[in-house]
C-alpha cells in the first residue's frame, strides 16, 4: 500500500461544474474540506465561463469532490426551498388561499411534511419582516 500512496495524493488540474454563485460556494468548501486546504485555494477559470473551474485535485479527491458536491447541492436546494418558503410566510407575501382539492388536512399529512412545516415556521420566527410601505395611497 505504501507504494501505491504517493500515486494516490499527485495533484493534476481537473475541471469541477456548478450552477450559480451558490453552488459556486459550496464546490469551493468541498474542495477545501475534501483536500484540506487550510491556506487557501487556486482555481484556474476560462475567459466567459461562469459555471466550472479547474483546481488542483488527485484522481481519489476529484470521486470525492464530485460525490460529496452532488448530495450538498440537493440538500442545499432542499434547504434553499424551505428558507423561501419562510421568508414568503413571515413577509405574508401570499394571497388567499383557495380550497383545493390538494390541500391535505393535517390529519393526512406524513410525519416528513409535518416536520417540513415546523422547520419552515420555525426559521421564519428567526427572519426580520421587511417593512413595506404602500407606494400608493387610496
Amino acid at each position: 500500500m505504501s507504494d501505491l500512496t504517493p500515486i494516490l495524493r499527485v495533484r493534476n488540474w481537473v475541471e469541477v461544474e456548478f450552477s450559480g454563485r451558490h453552488e459556486r460556494t459550496l464546490m469551493t468548501q468541498v474542495i477545501c474540506k475534501v483536500g484540506q486546504f487550510s491556506t487557501g485555494l487556486t482555481i484556474r477559470q476560462k475567459k466567459g465561463t461562469r459555471s466550472r473551474f479547474y483546481v488542483q485535485l488527485s484522481p481519489a479527491e476529484h470521486v470525492e469532490v464530485e460525490f460529496v458536491f452532488e448530495l450538498m447541492r440537493k440538500a442545499l436546494a432542499e434547504e434553499m426551498e424551505k428558507v423561501l418558503s419562510a421568508f414568503i410566510f413571515r413577509n405574508n407575501l401570499y394571497g388567499p388561499s383557495p380550497a383545493k382539492d390538494d390541500d391535505k388536512p393535517r390529519a393526512e399529512q406524513t410525519p416528513e411534511e409535518r416536520a417540513r412545516l415546523r422547520q419552515i415556521a420555525a426559521m421564519s420566527e428567526f427572519m426580520n419582516p421587511v417593512n413595506v410601505r404602500k407606494a400608493i395611497t387610496a
